[in-house]
């Protein structure tokens, strides 16, 4: 049942990118904006990006190890 709902969550995350007010990453938006004429834009995919309410995730253990130094 943990994983059906952690995919739930991730699925809903993942369609709800436009509406989580996430700014583009500057490294993407200037390999999207590079004039090189070998480079294929069809290679770089789709980011999602996680929020810290999503439990886990890389922000997430970011904040829990900043909140533990600071209990420290």
């Amino acid at each position: 049942m943990f994983a059906a709902i952690d995919q739930e969550c991730l699925h809903f995350i993942q369609t709800q990118q436009p509406k989580l007010h996430i700014t583009m990453l500057g490294g993407l938006e200037d390999t999207l904006f590079h004039e090189d004429e070998d480079f294929n834009l069809s290679q770089i995919g789709q980011r999602i990006i996680l929020p810290s309410s999503y439990h886990g995730g890389p922000r997430d253990m970011h904040q829990r190890y900043l909140d533990g130094m600071a209990i420290a």
